[in-house]
């Protein structure tokens, strides 16, 4: 719930799963954590230096009575490309709330950067 450090995705030490990227990587990564450090699937997306003109889905799904299970989709928008899969270990429990939250970095340095967050939905049907 507080403001994240300038660090990378991998070092939060907080339970999650989202998509990001640390200062060392040339693509995106699904990130997802127990609350310790994070364990990252490559997307094989690169992630954009430049001003961003790319825009990307993230889809996450969590069905009660699965048995721990988070099943996600990356989607880049401009043309329909996406990765799948299931997150199945060091993920946060079941009982653990999370939030939405949005991050970028670059890296410790005073430089201008750009982020959209176009919106977010949530069903717990």
């Amino acid at each position: 719930t507080g403001a994240f450090t300038d660090t990378n995705p991998l070092t939060y030490n907080m339970a999650m799963v989202g998509v990001g990227s640390d200062a060392s990587d040339t693509n995106f990564h699904i990130y997802h954590s127990s609350g310790g450090v994070a364990t990252k699937i490559d997307t094989g997306f690169p992630k954009n230096t430049a001003d961003a003109t790319e825009m990307y889905e993230l889809q996450l799904y969590a069905q009660k009575g699965r048995g721990g299970r988070v099943d996600y989709q990356f989607t880049r928008m401009s043309d329909g490309d996406s990765v799948s899969g299931s997150i199945t270990t060091n993920m946060p429990s079941n009982t653990q709330m999370l939030a939405p939250r949005g991050n970028m970095s670059v890296g410790g340095t005073l430089s201008v950067i750009g982020y959209s967050f176009a919106g977010f939905w949530c069903d717990d049907g």
